[in-house]
């Protein structure tokens, strides 16, 4: 098995155990991780600002 190392720092989508890890950390989904990471980066604060903002209220 090949150990892949944790990067606090940075999310590695590549990486199904890290994604899991930081979906558990930042509270959200797996999903959720992924658009952001598109939008700003894989840089961890980035990310963490990001999910952060309010969302628009859903159109009725």
């Amino acid at each position: 098995m090949i150990h892949q190392q944790f990067e606090p720092d940075r999310i590695d989508r590549s990486a199904p155990g890290a994604m899991l890890a930081w979906a558990r950390i930042l509270g959200v989904s797996q999903s959720e991780i992924l658009i952001a990471v598109a939008a700003v980066g894989d840089r961890a604060d980035a990310v963490r600002t990001y999910l952060a903002r309010p969302w628009p209220e859903p159109l009725a």
